[in-house]
């Protein structure tokens, strides 16, 4: 009895969920197809596909159906459909439409991989019969090619044959057209191409003739493929894509795609060319003119790929794998010159000196060559000796004369460079000779193998660690004082030397402003009794931090740090502080002493970036050199007097407990009222003290007293948080010192533009703190108006303070002083409700801040790339006569009068 079922087309969807759902293809109607218990797969697939009007060619259909089964609480109710793909499945679904009459069978169509369907056709083939079949054809072909050349009068050159696009696509690799492959005796023969094509036996005897059409495939290799066909040249011959499937079967067969020749598909089967659209194995016959490929293979991946020609004549060549490869693969990537040749040798170093005598290799002199052979040994443990050096040649021998060790060099013509001609790595020497290896580790050498430990600012290690690393890294025991002396050998190679130092300053400053424009630097030198010049005084400013000082609030911070070097200097500096309560280097300098001379000279050469005004503020410790030289230079500017210096001289002078934390109160007091406060307390106290702040001057050293804003600056603190930062500098020598402070300035410029450009507030960081934390306080005042800017705040103690918002002023000094709103003008803007930000200085903005920094520092070129002026390279400095003693030198900071270590004891819970 026929059924008739309903087929849906549509595509299944799995949900994220994990339901199945099925989505009716749009477009397309519902079928119906009838089918019978004895109905089999494929009857009822043909009879889909005959419902639909399907092209096999290009779609296949993929029957399923959906039930509620038995295993649906099982599966949560994210039962899947059922795949009807065979027999067994067909029956199951017959048996479900009967025990539920509404069950529908859903058609899905799946497009045909045609390439997938060849790789298939062409693996069930078994190994054996297929390459029996390919052998055969090759012979055949080769003695057809043979016969036809000696009826011509000789052997001529064969050209790769090739399939033309026209030929019809055999039947071995179309699914489509093949169902099954039969065997017949010992032969493989193709079902529907019985006419076209005669079975092949492995045993020659049994053909009569061969099925190769040579007057066929002739025409169309010599059109594919003319006599002057070059497969390497970018044209029609060349493939551009290989497909190596790792999916495919496990026969090496491999596809390849020729785009070049409309798609057809190539074969590479057991060594062998198998053209898809002839179905047969061609092989290319002997030429006079052959391509090999060489492949260096190591830890299994290919690395390099070698073309190497051979010539001859060869009837039996038969082009393999290897070669097909090389006809098919692109061309290699080819890089030359991408790291470039540059003009010094790189250092040293414990990790990469090994491994490096052969022949070929190619030295700068005999010195590296020497050095090198050293090391060399050091890590085979054994000793050498240089028997001959000239000036053509070097030979080095083994210390042991029965020893075969030998490495010959010669020199280059008209050079220093030296070229290892010939080398014997080999030794027959005993122990007693090789345990000289230590005699290699020179101080000299040691140096060269550390000088990168030493280099970029870095620290490096002790004198004292060198022994224990030099005899991890090398296997040599050393002593402490090879070890120091190595270290400063490496120290000096790294940094540069204190005497060379000078003789380099002024081509370094020279590069330094051609890098960096607007960069001024000075050099005062003297002459002694013999017309030498002699080092006296730099001054140098990058043209970054000149191009800020516009944005910068007028108060300036000086002070100065000893330098610890060979020679005795000073490193002075002036500093301010940006809107962001940050340090902003301006200029430095270098000065045999703080003397009344030195601060004279460098305030004369910071008058020229710094103009003198009435509202510039110095602000310094009581040195008397220093308050000269302002007053010399700087007659407009107000000098003020650092409180923490102070602080440690009342602390040194009177040894009164807490009269110097009074001083320090008085001195950061913003009213009147509050500093005649701590000066009773202070004259009750200790008179003594009284007399000795008046006759410092109110005006120097106390906030309220000041004629010109002094802002939040009231120590220099920020100049010794300079110094700090400079403490590895003031060891180095002068070029290294002023590079090391470039260096830092070209890191700091950087971080402070790259979080200024990620500010989303108007004002800076720090001043939104400040602003957050005044807002917090002024929730606890109580707010009367006197006038439309004028206000009365009463703060939570009951003090009442007076705040005018047009004249940015406040009773308790803070906003007039800071140029940042307290807390009562705060509380008045809550009540005016006008904007908070137009009460704030236009430093403080993020504007400014970031125009501060927005000129990059840039680093020193090379000296060979910049042209350097001939009266640059003629001056030649020395360093000045003021050197230090003997002993140690002292590496800590010797501390003011009046200062104290404080220990903090931090307790981790």
């Amino acid at each position: 009895m026929d059924e008739t079922v309903l087929a849906i087309s549509g595509e299944w969807i799995c949900l994220a969920s994990g339901k199945w759902e099925f989505r009716v293809a749009p477009n397309r109607e519902a079928k119906c197809v009838s089918f019978t218990d004895g109905t089999v797969y494929e009857e009822l697939l043909a009879e889909v596909v005959r419902a639909y009007g399907l092209n096999t060619n290009e779609y296949r259909p993929s029957l399923s159906f959906w039930y509620f089964g038995e295993t649906q609480v099982l599966t949560q109710g994210h039962m899947p459909p059922v795949s009807i793909g065979c027999e067994v499945s067909l029956r199951k679904f017959k048996s479900k439409r009967r025990e539920c009459n509404g069950l529908n069978m859903f058609v899905s169509f799946v497009k045909v991989d045609r390439t997938a369907n060849d790789r298939d056709v062409v693996g069930s083939l078994d190994d054996d019969e297929l390459l029996a079949c390919c052998k055969e054809v090759e012979d055949l072909y080769r003695k057809s090619v043979v016969h036809k050349n000696l009826e011509n009068g000789g052997l001529h050159r064969q050209p790769l044959p090739a399939v033309d696009p026209v030929v019809q696509k055999a039947n071995i690799v179309d699914k489509e057209m093949v169902t099954r492959f039969v065997d017949k005796g010992k032969g493989l023969v193709h079902e529907d191409d019985r006419s076209n094509f005669d079975p092949i036996y492995e045993d020659e005897d049994d053909v009569e003739e061969p099925t190769y059409d040579f007057d066929r495939w002739s025409s169309l290799i010599n059109k594919e493929y003319p006599m002057d066909w070059d497969p390497y040249a970018r044209g029609c011959g060349q493939v551009s894509n290989i497909d190596n499937r790792e999916d495919g079967p496990d026969d090496g067969v491999v596809n390849m795609m020729d785009h070049s020749s409309d798609g057809q598909q190539l074969m590479l089967l057991g060594g062998n060319i198998v053209a898809e659209g002839g179905g047969v194995n061609v092989n290319a016959p002997g030429s006079s003119s052959a391509v090999g490929v060489a492949l260096t293979e190591e830890n299994g991946n290919r690395e390099t790929l070698e073309m190497v020609n051979f010539h001859g004549h060869d009837d039996d060549h038969t082009m393999g794998i290897d070669e097909c490869e090389m006809l098919l693969l692109d061309d290699q990537p080819f890089r030359d010159n991408i790291r470039g040749v540059g003009n010094e040798v790189g250092d040293m170093d414990l990790k990469k000196a090994a491994d490096a005598i052969y022949v070929g290799r190619v030295f700068k002199n005999k010195v590296e060559l020497r050095d090198t052979l050293r090391v060399f040994a050091m890590k085979r443990l054994f000793h050498f000796k240089v028997k001959r050096s000239d000036k053509t040649r070097m030979i080095a021998n083994c210390v042991d004369p029965k020893c075969k060790w030998r490495v010959f060099a010669k020199n280059h013509k008209n050079s220093e460079n030296l070229e290892i001609r010939k080398v014997n790595l080999k030794h027959t020497c005993d122990v007693s000779y090789r345990s000289r290896f230590g005699r290699n580790a020179s101080a000299r050498i040691l140096a060269k193998l550390m000088q990168s430990k030493f280099s970029n600012g870095k620290k490096g290690p002790r004198a004292c660690e060198l022994p224990e690393m030099i005899l991890a890294e090398l296997n040599v025991t050393i002593s402490y004082m090879k070890a120091w002396n190595a270290k400063e050998m490496a120290v000096c190679q790294a940094r540069g030397s204190e005497v060379g130092s000078y003789k380099y300053l002024n081509t370094y400053l020279h590069l330094l402003k051609t890098s960096n424009p607007g960069t001024i630097t000075e050099v005062l030198t003297s002459v002694d009794k013999k017309g030498n010049k002699l080092f006296k005084y730099l001054f140098f400013a990058l043209g970054a931090s000149i191009a800020g000082i516009k944005y910068l609030r007028k108060v300036v911070v000086i002070d100065g740090t000893q330098l610890k070097g060979r020679f005795k200097g000073c490193l002075v500096a002036a500093s301010g502080q940006d809107g962001n309560m940050q340090i902003y280097p301006i200029a430095f300098g270098v000065v045999d002493n703080e003397n009344e001379d030195s601060w004279v000279w460098f305030f004369t050469k910071l008058k020229d970036i710094v103009p003198d005004e009435e509202e510039l503020v110095f602000v310094s410790d009581r040195h008397a050199a220093i308050i000269s030289g302002l007053k010399t230079v700087y007659p407009l500017a107000h000098h003020a007097a650092c409180s923490v210096h102070l602080y440690r001289n009342v602390k040194h002078n009177f040894k009164c407990p807490g009269l110097a934390a009074m001083v320090s109160n008085a001195a950061r007091s913003f009213t009147v009222g509050d500093l005649d406060y701590w000066l009773a307390e202070i004259d009750r106290r200790k008179p003594k003290c009284t007399e000795y702040l008046m006759d410092i001057g109110l005006s120097f050293w106390t906030l309220a007293h000041c004629p010109q804003k002094r802002y939040n600056l009231m120590s220099s603190n920020i100049s010794e948080s300079l110094n700090a930062a400079l403490v590895k500098a003031v060891d180095y020598p002068i070029v290294s010192t002023v590079e090391f402070i470039r260096t830092m300035l070209m890191r700091w410029f950087y971080l402070r533009r790259k979080l200024a450009a990620k500010t989303e507030s108007r004002c800076t960081p720090e001043v939104e703190d400040i602003l957050i934390e005044h807002l917090g306080d002024s929730v606890e005042c109580a707010v009367l108006a006197c006038s439309d800017w004028i206000y009365q705040v009463n703060d939570g103690m009951g003090i009442v303070y007076e705040v005018d918002l047009q004249s940015k002023t406040c009773s308790c000094k803070v906003f007039d002083t800071l140029m940042i709103p307290c807390c009562h003008a705060l509380a008045a803007v809550g009540v005016r409700n006008i904007d908070i930000y137009s009460l704030i200085g236009e430093c403080y903005f993020v504007g400014p801040w970031m125009k501060m920094y927005e000129m990059v520092i840039r680093p020193i070129p090379k000296e060979g790339e910049v042209e350097i002026p001939e009266e640059v390279k003629v001056v030649e400095m020395k360093p000045p006569k003021t050197r230090r003693g003997g002993g140690r030198p002292k590496k800590k900071r010797i501390p003011s009068r009046g200062e104290t270590k404080v220990s903090v004891d931090i307790c981790l819970q």
